[in-house]
């Protein structure tokens, strides 16, 4: 699988973050828009400066990415990226280490290859006394963002350009629809420190007017499926919540009592 892996970094005015990113990941792909070029070329390789047609959110770039870079497994991750965590449920630590972390990818995308799942992601809680990697190191309700792979049934599956701000649970709730399952390992966080913090990625894309909109279309689509109250609910079985956004997925499956 590693030789048919790209991992693939949409940027967005983030010049300040190539270093990190591409010593994090050094054979990383750099998909900024056209009109940024100029801007990337100094920091990125040549061959791995991939411009794209001006567009207007997020969804839009994640989809030209989807349909323009030819690969068996595409990893996408946030520019913004700082380190990942990797955790038993005892003890915690982190690496910098870029063979290290695209083991992780490789593994991650063999896992979904060999059982046929089209989707897999990292844990989005930094803390792990309260995301128990001990107890449930894999989740296969989840949701996936920030740092993500595609493959199989859901390599060409897009984002719905509707959303401004939470295209990735959209996302996430048709996969689930449509595939039933995702591979979450609960072991590792992928660290891109808070959300919408400093300038750049959809910082000034994506405003609370935009945000609102998008959690009210996901209520009218998934209704009681989704909520927004991390708190409330996270204690409940077969729940899995995302402490960086109050979202919260209610949905049942078979393996539950085990993984979720």
């Amino acid at each position: 699988m590693s030789d048919s892996l790209k991992v693939i970094v949409p940027s967005r005015r983030r010049t300040g973050n190539m270093r990190r990113i591409l010593a994090l990941l050094p054979e990383a792909l750099i998909c900024v828009d056209e009109r940024e070029v100029a801007d990337y070329r100094p920091l990125v390789p040549e061959r791995q400066l991939i411009p794209h047609p001006p567009t207007e959110n997020l969804p839009q770039v994640r989809n030209w990415i989807i349909k323009n870079i030819d690969c068996r497994c595409q990893v996408q991750v946030d520019d913004d990226l700082k380190r990942v965590l990797i955790s038993d449920g005892f003890s915690q630590r982190a690496t910098k280490d870029p063979d290290e972390i695209q083991q992780i990818l490789v593994n991650a995308a063999n896992i979904c290859a060999d059982v046929g799942i089209g989707a897999f992601a990292f844990t989005r809680q930094a803390n792990p006394a309260l995301a128990r990697p001990d107890e449930v190191p894999f989740r296969l309700v989840s949701a996936i963002s920030a740092t993500f792979g595609i493959l199989g049934p859901a390599r060409d599956r897009l984002f719905d350009e509707r959303f401004l701000g939470r295209d990735d649970f959209d996302w996430t709730m048709r996969t689930l629809i449509e595939d039933r399952i995702v591979f979450v390992d609960n072991r590792v966080y992928f660290d891109h420190g808070p959300t919408f913090a400093g300038r750049g990625g959809n910082v000034g894309i994506v405003d609370q007017r935009g945000f609102d909109n998008a959690s009210r279309l996901l209520k009218q689509l998934y209704g009681s499926a989704i909520e927004f109250s991390a708190v409330r609910f996270a204690a409940k079985k077969n729940v899995s919540a995302n402490s960086k956004t109050g979202m919260v997925l209610r949905v049942e499956r078979r393996q539950s009592s085990v993984y979720c």
